[in-house]
């Protein structure tokens, strides 16, 4: 192990652990903040499995494979939640009620395998609510809670690493329905294989893809991991998912 990859494996380690409160979940089914701002996304905990989620936590798209692709291990001494992409995409993401502007930090590790294609098919996605001026209340949608399903949201940002380290902190223009955008934090085959530790203000990149939304009524609804389901070939493994001000 370089001193680079220890010295993320220890953050990692002390973010993931003891020192940071559990969070509160509501009745409704939402993780949400300490009284610091801080939320531990994921450790992940010893016991977590993705066969058996706890209650705030969602599969979106194929959960059989889901099931199958994402496995609790212990990489390079670091506990993570390790992705392989598959021939189906899924979704699995933590529900959360987080205020965008009160704790705007979001931080992880991640080790990325090599790949095929432009950008590793796993990606960090984060969805939100209440920016776009458009949107109708989440409130008055009485049955968004119920079920297993994501939380309704009108914006998400995906996390990607991509072909080159060059294009890093570039943002792909939202879709053509204006909800989804990306965001590459980190990039480059001669960057896998290696642990790093991110922290991105999820709150200043939300504003540079849509100026005109309101950060203040905005709100994390989700926080999660997605595999594209291309076929292609490709791991990765995440640990230490930290929402915090």
């Amino acid at each position: 192990m370089t001193a680079r990859t220890l010295a993320a494996a220890i953050l990692v380690l002390a973010a993931a652990g003891c020192a940071i409160p559990r969070a509160s979940v509501e009745t409704d089914g939402r993780a949400s903040v300490d009284p610091d701002g801080r939320l531990s996304v994921l450790g992940p905990d010893p016991g977590f499995s993705v066969s058996s989620l706890p209650d705030d936590w969602v599969i979106a798209g194929n959960v059989e494979l889901a099931r199958r692709s994402t496995t609790l291990v212990r990489h390079q001494g670091v506990p993570a939640l390790r992705v392989d992409n598959g021939k189906a995409a899924f979704v699995v993401a933590r529900r959360t009620s987080v205020n965008l502007l009160a704790s705007p930090f979001l931080s992880w590790s991640w080790h990325v395998e090599p790949h095929g294609g432009n950008t590793h098919p796993v990606e960090l996605v984060v969805g939100f609510h209440g920016g776009d001026p458009e949107s109708r209340s989440w409130g008055a949608q009485p049955f968004a809670w119920l079920g297993r399903d994501l939380p309704p949201s009108d914006r998400v940002i995906s996390l990607v690493w991509g072909e080159s380290a060059l294009r890093r902190g570039a943002i792909d223009p939202p879709s053509e329905a204006g909800r989804d955008a990306r965001y590459t934090q980190r990039g480059g085959i001669e960057n896998t294989r290696t642990w790093w530790l991110e922290t991105v203000d999820i709150s200043e990149i939300y504003a540079r893809i849509w100026p005109a939304d309101d950060l203040v009524a905005a709100r994390v609804m989700f926080v999660g991991i997605s595999a594209a389901g291309t076929g292609a070939e490709g791991a990765a493994f995440i640990s230490g998912i930290l929402i915090s001000r």
